[in-house]
Order: C-alpha cells, then sequence, then structure tokens
C-alpha cells in the first residue's frame, strides 16, 4: 500500500514537471522530501495499576483536515505464552478518539518461530459513517487504543519489531503480522517503528558458515545492561537446547556431522531479570547457519606400534580431498598425499580436508624397534569354568614390564602378569602390556562361566510327589558327567553315565532302604564327592 500510494503520487507529480519545467521538478524533491519525514511511530506504555496498557501513535509531519484520514492500521502484540489462566488476555478494549473502533483479530500463540510467546492482533477500518478523522500534529503522542490484561504479568508485552521479530513476514503461518498505519495525506503506510521496548539481542558467529565436527563460536550482541538488570543466555539448536542458562554471551557449539550439508537454525533466548514480574524481559533471535559436511578422516594401519621403521602409513580415499600428514602435533612439510612414509618415530595422523572443512584422522605411534625387541603377549584359549572356580591366568609375555588387566572386576590384582581370576558370569578379559621403550600389546580372552551344581543333601524317595527323586540343579550344563553311588560297605548301588535323568533311588526298580550313601560325580570341569542321606 505505502509503495503503490507513494508510486501514484510521484506519477502525478513527474506529470507537472513536463508542464512546469524546473519549478515542477523543485516540488518533486520537495515533495518527496516530505514524503520520506512522513513517519509515524508506535509506543507501547503500562500504566501504574499494572495492567492497563496504552498504544500511542507518533508524527514526524502534522496533518489536518482530510489529508490527516487513518484510513488502515494494524497492531501486533508479543505477550508471553500462557494457558489457562496464566494465558494473556485482553479486556475492556477502548479508544479515546471519537467514533474509533479497534478489534481484536485472531492470535497465535506460541508460534515454531517463537514458542515463548503469543502474538495479538488489533486492527482499525475507517470505513464507519462519518469517517473517524483527526487532526495529527508532529511530534505529539496520540493515544489510539488502550485495554486492561487478564491473567498474571510475567514478561513485559511489546510491539512486534517488523523487521527483527522471529515470527516476522513471511513466517510458518503465511500472515502478515507486521504493524502498519496508512495516512492519506502520506500516500499509504507510513509507519517506521516503534518507540522504546525491550532491547533487540543480535547473533553474530565466528564465521559464516560451519563445518560438522568443528566448533563455532556465537555471540549474543545486547545493548549494556542496566545495574538493576542481569542478563542470562541459552542456546539452541533446531529448537533443542545446546546449553545451560549462561552468564555470558559466547557459546563454543560443534555442530553434528552429516554426509551432507545442512541448514541449522541458531536461536538465542536472553532473560533480562529485574526488580519486578513485569520488568523480567525475555529477548530472543533467531538466525540461520550452514553446516557443511566434514570428511571421514580415518588413517589406515593394521601393523604393531614397535615396529622396524620405515612404515608405509595410508589415509583412506576421499573425493576431492587434500591431505596433510602431522607427526608429534606438527604437520610434516610436503606430506601432502594420500599415503606417507614414516622415518622416524612419533605419534602420527592426517588431516583430511573437503571444501574448507578439515578433519583429524586418529593418532598411531610408531617406534623403531628390531624384531627382538618388540613387545608380545598371546594369552591362549581357557577351558570353561565353573561359576566362581578360580582359574590362573598364564600369559605368554615378550619385552613388556607393566601388565594392565581390563576389566579388574573378580580378579586377584589387575596389574599383574598372571592373577586368578573368579568370575561369576562370562567374561572378557584384555590384558594390555607396556615395555620400558614404551610399545604396547594387548590380547583378549573370553572365560565362559557356566552356572554352578546346586547337590542336595537329602532326598524322600516315598512317592508323595515332593523330593522323591535326587534333583542335582544346573546339570544339564555339566554334560557329559558320570554318577556313582556306593553304600556304607562300598558296595555300588546305581551308576550312569552320562547321567541326566534324576535318581529315585529304586535301581532297577529295586528301592534301596533308608540310609547314608557316598556319591562321586565327575563332570568335564570338576569331579565332586560326598554324602547322600535317602530318608523313606
Amino acid at each position: 500500500m505505502a509503495g503503490l500510494g507513494g508510486l501514484h503520487v510521484c506519477r502525478h507529480l513527474v506529470s507537472a514537471t513536463t508542464r512546469w519545467g524546473r519549478l515542477g521538478l523543485t516540488l518533486v524533491f520537495v515533495l518527496a522530501g516530505l514524503l520520506a519525514k512522513a513517519q509515524v511511530s508506535l509506543r507501547l506504555a503500562l500504566d501504574a495499576d499494572g495492567q492497563t496498557y496504552n498504544v500511542y501513535m507518533r508524527s514526524a509531519v502534522s496533518y489536518s483536515g482530510r489529508s490527516a484520514l487513518m484510513s488502515t492500521a494494524q497492531v501486533t502484540l508479543v505477550v508471553p505464552h500462557g494457558l489457562g489462566a496464566e494465558r494473556f488476555g485482553v479486556a475492556d478494549l477502548t479508544s479515546p478518539i471519537p467514533g474509533m473502533i479497534w478489534r481484536q483479530g485472531d492470535r497465535v500463540d506460541a508460534p515454531a518461530e517463537n514458542p515463548e510467546r503469543d502474538y495479538l492482533f488489533f486492527s482499525f477500518i475507517n470505513n464507519s459513517s462519518p469517517t473517524v478523522l483527526f487532526d495529527i500534529k508532529a511530534g505529539q503522542d496520540i493515544l489510539l487504543f488502550r485495554f486492561k490484561r487478564t491473567g498474571p504479568c510475567s514478561t513485559p508485552a511489546q510491539l512486534i519489531n517488523n523487521k527483527l521479530d522471529e515470527f516476522r513476514t513471511p513466517n510458518s503461518k503465511g500472515i502478515n503480522t507486521g504493524n502498519s498505519v496508512s495516512i492519506l495525506g502520506a500516500g499509504g503506510n507510513v509507519y517506521s517503528g516503534n518507540v522504546g521496548g525491550l532491547p533487540t539481542v543480535q547473533i553474530r558467529t565466528s564465521a559464516d558458515s560451519a563445518c560438522g565436527n568443528q566448533p563455532l563460536d556465537l555471540y549474543a550482541d545486547l545493548p549494556p545492561a542496566t545495574p538493576a538488570v542481569v542478563y542470562k543466555y541459552q542456546w539452541f539448536a533446531d529448537d533443542q537446547p545446546i546449553s545451560v542458562q549462561l552468564d555470558v554471551p559466547t557459546f563454543s557449539y560443534v555442530f553434528p556431522n552429516q554426509v551432507k550439508g545442512y541448514q541449522a537454525r541458531i536461536r538465542v533466548k536472553v532473560t533480562a531479570t529485574g526488580t519486578a514480574a513485569c520488568d523480567n524481559q525475555l529477548i530472543t533471535n533467531t538466525r540461520f547457519v550452514y553446516v557443511k559436511a566434514s570428511p571421514n578422516a580415518q588413517l589406515l594401519y593394521t601393523g604393531e606400534n614397535c615396529t622396524p621403521l620405515p612404515v608405509t602409513l595410508r589415509a583412506q580415499s576421499v573425493s576431492k580431498a587434500s591431505y596433510q600428514w602431522v607427526r608429534d602435533n606438527q604437520a610434516v612439510p610436503t606430506a601432502n598425499l594420500q599415503s606417507f612414509t614414516a622415518t622416524a618415530n612419533g605419534v602420527y595422523s592426517v588431516n583430511v580436508t573437503v571444501n574448507g572443512c578439515t578433519a583429524p584422522s586418529s593418532t598411531v605411534r610408531l617406534m623403531d624397534v628390531s624384531k627382538a625387541e618388540r613387545t608380545l603377549v598371546s594369552i591362549g584359549r581357557v577351558p570353561p569354568l565353573v561359576a566362581g572356580q578360580p582359574v590362573k591366568l598364564n600369559p605368554q609375555i615378550t619385552n613388556a614390564s607393566s601388565f594392565t588387566w581390563s576389566p579388574a572386576d573378580e580378579l586377584s590384582s589387575a596389574e599383574v602378569a598372571d592373577p586368578v581370576a573368579t568370575p561369576q558370569t562370562t567374561t572378557s578379559y584384555t590384558l594390555t602390556v607396556r615395555s620400558d621403550l614404551g610399545c604396547m600389546a594387548s590380547d583378549t580372552v573370553t572365560l565362559t562361566v557356566v552356572p554352578a551344581l546346586f547337590i542336595p543333601g537329602v532326598f524322600t524317595p516315598n512317592n508323595d510327589g515332593v523330593n522323591d527323586t535326587w534333583l542335582i540343579q544346573n546339570i544339564r550344563y555339566h554334560q557329559p558327567c558320570r554318577l556313582q553311588v556306593v553304600n556304607r560297605w562300598g558296595n555300588t548301588v546305581y551308576e550312569a553315565s552320562p547321567y541326566q535323568e534324576p535318581w529315585n533311588a529304586a535301581p532297577n526298580g529295586e528301592p534301596v532302604e533308608s540310609g547314608l550313601y557316598q556319591y562321586v560325580l565327575t563332570t568335564p570341569y570338576i569331579s565332586y564327592s560326598g554324602s547322600i542321606q535317602i530318608i523313606r
């Protein structure tokens, strides 16, 4: 509207120049200057009662008569988001200007761009009869309308900033959210901004774009706070918090790496704490950052760390990449190929760069030793164990002076070469050994553990359905096993190999007498012997 109205006026003035020559051209520039100064600002003020809000208009140019006619206006308030009794509501919406009727239209609560805020829309259309007409004096505040707030005041309400608000047009709702004031004498919309209101926060970054898996510094720029106000900062990426509330306006964030580049939405939420509830300010802003994909840098080396040098190292091939080999945190001059020959002791890695993003590989430590000086370790296989059964680990070790077992659970010591292990469940142990030269080697062994047996000392084979057989728990894990039972004179009364079914104390269908018997149970892991009491 403002652009079309100004164009219409200028067309007539250009036409006038063709008739009046230089005088007409002078009039064009004079009137153009007046239009540039014909700016109207808005101001929101809260009365001392803490509930009544007033919206004022101030013009930089005076208008009278028909030229002062305000044809349409829209005012958008940004208020704290709330639900139920906490919702910011509007009551007693009135205007002191005769005949002027402001209407509250639909509202938008917690839009995706600014979920901590609700947006209230007020509009005026000068279509009544007679039309609403009042003189506008330059520099004078004119109260357009007022209303009372329902609900508590958690943070201040404010007029929308057409240029900086996160929910500004265009937005996710596809609606016009901006303030506007159209005056007939100015040729259209002459709204220029707001007077007072909350400070604005701007987001700066240490670079125009970011690289995945690499830090980017974020800065929140605000006007200096007064002594009575304290700023707290919290940062978000794609609507997820990436920081706690901070006392400083700077934060360094490492963006996740993806196969392809992507746009990340960075948002800062600044809380300005004042002396009263309505003094507490919530200031937010959003910026999009393009995150470039960082390459996958891999150093391909499966050899030993302590080995005769030279050794050839190779980086995994990456399309359109450049390479820089690094030794002891220092770039190796002219080492820019995919492969590199290491001739000296050191810690090596390779930096891979694609599209301005550099990723370091893992490191490998190389030490030049003869074959006789190599550090070696081999644990070997350990047969399955019964839970709680101790076993001594006897690795074969060459050229090592320190030893570390992991995990240390159920070991007699985690820092000796040959500890005793008593695992209760199947456990994998890794032994890492180190030589005096700093060479390391490791090996892993898995101790397979079977559940321990529970052998009852008595059973009652009287056919009452309770404890009629000698039930040895977990016997199925100890197969094949052999059981022999003898009486007090040493005569065998029962024998089974493999022993699988619980004994009923009736070999060949003939029940044995009550009494005390001896048994020998031989399993692949342990041989057990003891006595069993039979009670009929």
